[in-house]
C-alpha cells in the first residue's frame, strides 16, 4: 500500500511566499480563465490555468467548491490545453460556471512518465510511484497554494482528468484520501491493488464502450475493484465510442455530473455557498 502524504508536507513545499501571493492575488483577482506561472519543486509543472466564476467577486464571503482537473496526453503548451480539454473550453464559455476550476499543465518529462505508468497499468503492471510521486507531490503543491489565494470551500475540492489525467487522479488519490470529496476520472482505470484505501470516496467514472486505447474492462475492473472493496462508484458507459472528443464533451457537458459533485462535502453538514449555485443554468441547485 502506498505512503501517505500528510498536508503538512505540501504546505511546507510551497514556502513562506504564498502569504504575500495570497494578498496580492485577493486584491486582484482575475475573473475568468487565465494562464499562470509557478515555480514547482520538482519542475513537473510550470504554468496552469484558473478560471474564477464572474460572480466571485460578488460576495466577499462566499466560499467557492474547487474543480482540480488533469488534462490528457499531447497538449501543445497552455494555449493546447486551454482549446482542446473539454472542461477548459466549458468555462470559457460559461463565464458562471459555479466552481473554480484549476488546471495545471504539466511539462514533456512528466507526461512521459505518467503514460509509461497509465501503460504499464493497462499492460497488467503494477504501478512504480517513484517517478510519478513527483509529479503528484507539485500537482498538491499548486492546489495548495490556490487553497490558501482564494475564497475556496475547502470541503468541497473535486478532483477529475482526462485520459492521461484520469489515471493520474487515481494514482493521487491514494496519497491523499482525505482531500478529495469526489472524483469524476474520464477514460483512465486506476490500479485496483488500491481501490480499498479510495473506495471511500465518491467516484463517477466515464468510459467509451469501443475505446480502444483505455478499453472498457480497464475500467471495469476498477469499477468492480472499488465495489468489492465497500465503494459505491458510479460508472457510465458510452456504447460504440472511443477515445476520442465525444467522449470527453458528452462527460463534461453532463449537467447531472456537477449537480453530483455539488453532494458531496468532507463536511456532512456543510451546505453550498448561499444558494448561488442554484441560478447557474437553470439546473443546478445548491445543496442544502
Amino acid at each position: 500500500m502506498r505512503r501517505l502524504r500528510p498536508v503538512v508536507m505540501a504546505l511546507l513545499l510551497a514556502g513562506a511566499w504564498w502569504v504575500c501571493v495570497a494578498a496580492s492575488a485577493q486584491d486582484s483577482a482575475q475573473i475568468g480563465q487565465h494562464e499562470y506561472t509557478f515555480a514547482a519543486s520538482n519542475d513537473a509543472l510550470d504554468e496552469y490555468l484558473l478560471f474564477l466564476p464572474e460572480s466571485y467577486e460578488q460576495d466577499q464571503a462566499q466560499q467557492w467548491p474547487v474543480i482540480l482537473h488533469l488534462h490528457g496526453a499531447g497538449v501543445s503548451g497552455i494555449g493546447g490545453m486551454r482549446s482542446r480539454e473539454a472542461l477548459t473550453q466549458k468555462v470559457d464559455r460559461e463565464p458562471d460556471f459555479p466552481f473554480i476550476v484549476l488546471s495545471p499543465l504539466y511539462v514533456g518529462g512528466a507526461e512521459g512518465k505518467l503514460l509509461d505508468a497509465a501503460f504499464g497499468l493497462l499492460d497488467g503492471v503494477p504501478v512504480d510511484y517513484d517517478p510519478i510521486d513527483p509529479i503528484i507531490d507539485d500537482t498538491m503543491e499548486l492546489l495548495d497554494a490556490v487553497l490558501a489565494t482564494y475564497r475556496v470551500d475547502a470541503n468541497r475540492v473535486y478532483i477529475t482528468g482526462g485520459s492521461m489525467g484520469a489515471f493520474l487522479s487515481w494514482f493521487l488519490l491514494p496519497n491523499y484520501p482525505d482531500r478529495f470529496a469526489a472524483n469524476a476520472p474520464v477514460a483512465g482505470p486506476g490500479e485496483p491493488a488500491s481501490a480499498c484505501d479510495v473506495s471511500h470516496i465518491p467516484t463517477w467514472a466515464f468510459a467509451g464502450g469501443a475505446d480502444q486505447i483505455v478499453p472498457i474492462d480497464s475500467v471495469q475492473a476498477m469499477h468492480d475493484a472499488v465495489e468489492a472493496c465497500g465503494g459505491s462508484p458510479r460508472l457510465t458507459v458510452y456504447p460504440g465510442v472511443g477515445h476520442e472528443t465525444p467522449l470527453f464533451v458528452d462527460s463534461y457537458e453532463l449537467a447531472e455530473l456537477y449537480e453530483w459533485l455539488l453532494e458531496h462535502s468532507l463536511a456532512t453538514t456543510a451546505v453550498a455557498p448561499r444558494g448561488k449555485l442554484s441560478a447557474m443554468w437553470g439546473r443546478i441547485k445548491a445543496v442544502q
